[in-house]
């Protein structure tokens, strides 16, 4: 009915932070308010499963990392699974946990996100590597730095003396 729809529509421009620009032409929003809109639209209809392919695309960092936690937010509050369609393995090794992988049209790889990212061969089929600070984890292997860090948290805590012993003595 008219009465929910108006509540949806409210609660959601309220949801991503829109709510005091309710009366602005669309095309008046910055681009980041306009992905932020496009987001409330979305959430508004409360669908079980949100595909979005490749929303980081023309974002700056702060873009980025807005609309992800967006979407995890979504996911939080009203159970929906995202599916995200990505590029940037940055974003999939902060938010995503499980990874699906495709080359010629093919799914070569489903798995955690973390053993995907352990997956060289196939990461090289697909033209893509892991994060920086994988691979970064990676060359630092032979200090007993674990291969699977996959955030510069996780790093920090490696590297930390005070947590897990920090590097070991040979470094």
């Amino acid at each position: 009915n008219e009465e929910e729809i108006k509540k949806r529509v409210e609660e959601s421009l309220k949801f991503v932070g829109l709510y005091e620009k309710r009366d602005k032409y669309p095309f008046a929003l910055s681009f980041g308010d306009r992905r932020k809109l496009a987001v409330a639209v979305v959430v508004a209809m409360r669908p079980e499963v949100i595909i979005m392919d490749e929303p980081t695309t023309a974002q700056d960092y702060r873009g980025r990392y807005m609309l992800a936690e967006l979407a995890k937010k979504v996911h939080e509050e009203y159970g929906s699974t995202i599916i995200m369609i990505s590029h940037d393995m940055d974003l999939i090794a902060k938010y995503a946990k499980r990874a699906i992988v495709m080359a010629n049209g093919k799914i070569i790889a489903d798995a955690s996100t973390r053993k995907v990212f352990q997956m060289h061969d196939v990461l090289r089929e697909a033209f893509l590597k892991p994060p920086q600070i994988t691979r970064f984890a990676q060359s630092l292997s032979k200090y007993n730095v674990s291969p699977e860090v996959m955030t510069v948290e996780e790093m920090l805590e490696v590297l930390t003396p005070s947590t897990r012993g920090g590097l070991n003595e040979s470094c």
